[in-house]
């Protein structure tokens, strides 16, 4: 059994303990974890009984730099070049690990040396980046909140997220710098904020030192029929956006120069 929690771009979390629980009911079954977007700091799942092994995109937070724009993107499509492509696995299962390993080794899929020197330096600065990133995006998701260009703001640090009281049994200290919202204006307005928006690069990424922004519409889903897209939780207007290191206040004056041109 596979969650992501929290999940992109929609932000609802999965009950862990629940999830750990039908598990421990159901015997001979596996429970993966993919905990990206809460990052090792905010988010625990193997202190949960029931869950055997998570799993990261190491690219995320745990390595914290995304990279650099690529000058020569086209179609309107965000390019990131990240400085790591990454991802671990872990689990507090002996013999879960020992297979692990062995389908590993037998595959590959090793990191180079140089990449792994980049991610153990980016590990150890990781508490750091996340108590400002933490700060900051709750920051922002509270302005978001009371903006009248703003339909709905989903972050589970806001009390009106559905799955705010989840978040505080699960999250801890903070609730990650990831959030989506809701413009007013549909899927035109959507394209145009994420391409007006200063400070934040237009980019599918998150976890990094810079700030994130998307449009899903017309980028990361637009192959997806949109009837099911509505239905999945990305509306037309919905955009995402990945606080970074900038300072908060910094943050919050670009998003409302953007909606100020609507």
């Amino acid at each position: 059994m596979m969650a992501e929690t929290p999940c992109n771009p929609t932000m609802r979390l999965t009950d862990l303990t629940a999830l750990g629980q039908l598990r421990l009911q159901h015997g001979k079954c596996i429970t993966l974890v993919d905990s990206t977007v809460g990052s090792p700091i905010n988010q625990q799942p193997l202190r949960i009984p029931g869950i055997d092994a998570v799993m990261h995109s190491c690219t995320k937070y745990l390595g914290g730099h995304s990279g650099q724009c690529h000058p020569g993107r086209s179609d309107y499509w965000p390019c990131l070049i990240p400085d790591i492509i990454a991802g671990c696995v872990s689990s507090t299962s002996t013999d879960f690990m020992r297979r692990l390993v062995l389908a590993h080794r037998m595959t590959g899929g090793m990191l180079s040396p140089f990449d792994a020197f980049l991610l153990g330096r980016g590990i150890k600065t990781l508490a750091v980046r996340m108590a400002h990133i933490n700060a900051a995006a709750q920051a922002v998701a509270t302005f978001l909140q009371g903006h009248p260009q703003i339909a709905a703001v989903h972050y589970p640090g806001l009390p009106t997220h559905p799955d705010h009281a989840l978040a505080l049994r699960q999250m801890s200290p903070g609730f990650s710098g990831l959030m989506s919202f809701e413009l007013r204006g549909g899927y035109a307005a959507g394209r145009r904020f994420a391409e007006r928006l200063r400070l934040a690069r237009l980019a599918v990424s998150l976890g990094g030192a810079e700030a994130l922004v998307v449009h899903p519409a017309s980028t990361t889903h637009r192959a997806m029929p949109a009837a099911e897209r509505i239905a999945a939780g990305i509306p037309d207007g919905l955009i995402r956006f990945s606080t970074g290191l900038e300072d908060a206040q910094d943050m919050i004056e670009a998003l409302d120069e953007a909606l100020l041109a609507f």
